[in-house]
């Protein structure tokens, strides 16, 4: 009888402790991660990839890749120079004022230059006659050669494919100096001279 009374009271303290709490604490029924399993932690975090380093790691041993090796801590001391290594900046070329006038345009021309040259003056002589003969043309070139003139014998074909021989002499640059030589050497020798360009019939 005495052991059941023991026992009840037991209970009873028991839950009114675990209702109400014992002292300063509070007592809390165990969390479910505590039973039959581990605590679940947060995993650490992995540390950031460093490629130079990855690709040094791989060019080495596996026996020298150990923690804490010396040969890793080259590696590791390489990779963060890699790192903070800023790229190189080119030295700019210095341009000289040569070059620079190579690289200039041309300059405008003048629209004077790229006119067409103005044509040579037109030169006129003396025709003191014109055959379809060649001898008679020769026989006048004769005669005047023994007056001290000095002609020549220009030779061309008209409208109608004709030829003619004519017996030329001197050599004028205007027109107005070609026609006085022509009226002066016709009232000498009786000889009728008219003024022709050079070159044409």
């Amino acid at each position: 009888m005495l052991a059941a009374l023991l026992v009840f009271g037991s209970g009873l303290l028991i839950g009114y402790a675990v209702f109400t709490g014992v002292g300063k604490g509070v007592v809390k029924w165990p969390s479910a991660l505590t039973f039959g399993s581990k605590t679940a932690l947060p995993k650490k975090l992995a540390p950031p990839k460093n490629p130079i380093l990855d690709k040094l790691r791989a060019s080495l041993p596996k026996t020298a890749v150990a923690k804490g090796s010396a040969e890793l801590k080259k590696l590791e001391n390489r990779a963060k120079g890699f790192l903070k290594k800023k790229p190189a900046v080119p030295t700019p070329v210095p341009v000289t004022e040569a070059q620079i006038k190579a690289l200039a345009p041309p300059a405008a021309i003048a629209p004077e230059a790229l006119a067409a040259p103005p044509p040579p003056p037109e030169e006129y002589c003396l025709q003191l006659g014109a055959f379809t003969d060649l001898k008679k043309a020769k026989q006048l070139q004769d005669s005047l050669k023994e007056k001290g003139y000095t002609t020549s014998v220009f030779e061309g074909i008209d409208a109608g494919y004709k030829p003619w021989h004519a017996v030329r002499m001197s050599k004028f640059t205007d027109i107005d100096s070609a026609t006085k030589a022509a009226a002066d050497f016709t009232l000498k020798e009786r000889i009728q001279a008219i003024v022709r360009p050079s070159g044409t019939l």
